[in-house]
């Protein structure tokens, strides 16, 4: 399991668990489409993913545990900040540091012009919005309809590195006053 310092965001290992972080390949794809079916109730397809691991704008990473692929993250960098489009983790690997993983390595491509992760995150999918809360993320808006497959509202999710520089400070000055 990985642990994060909360200023540094510097992956600490901390259990059995041999995680590899690196970026995808087309040859990992039938990994990241069982992944992703056993995950969402609404998959993306063998296109979506071809489209996003050949399009110039959206990179993609992987966890492999044992050489086997356990997790996966799909995101753009924008002008301003990471869009994420997708995460993701085998079911037999949840919650043994594979998403925080993930997500340490999104948060170490932050920058001072970077300083944003968003994402969207389904108003029905309640175990990914609180892993999204733990991890940080806030939701600043909800745009209703937002999918078209379900009558359903979509979260918008930001973790920004300016709030979480201001809560450490804040709680900082409460603790020594």
């Amino acid at each position: 399991m990985y642990a994060y310092d909360l200023l540094s965001f510097d992956p600490v290992y901390s259990d059995e668990n041999d995680l590899h972080c690196r970026p995808a390949r087309e040859s990992d794809l039938d990994s990241m489409l069982a992944i992703e079916e056993s995950s969402f109730e609404f998959p993306w397809s063998r296109d979506d993913f071809l489209f996003c691991l050949r399009a110039s704008r959206c990179e993609a990473i992987v966890i492999e545990r044992d050489a086997a692929v356990v997790g996966y993250a799909i995101y753009e960098r924008r002008s301003s900040s990471i869009r994420l489009l997708s995460l993701a983790v085998a079911a037999v690997a949840r919650r043994h540091g594979v998403g925080a993983a993930l997500f340490g390595a999104l948060v170490a491509l932050l920058d001072d012009k970077r300083r944003e992760i968003v994402c969207t995150a389904s108003e029905r999918n309640v175990v990914a919005r609180r892993f999204l809360q733990r991890l940080g993320f806030r939701s600043r808006w909800v745009e209703r309809k937002f999918y078209r497959e379900i009558d359903c509202a979509a979260h918008r999710m930001v973790f920004s590195l300016d709030e979480r520089f201001a809560y450490v400070d804040s709680h900082d000055v409460k603790k020594a006053g």
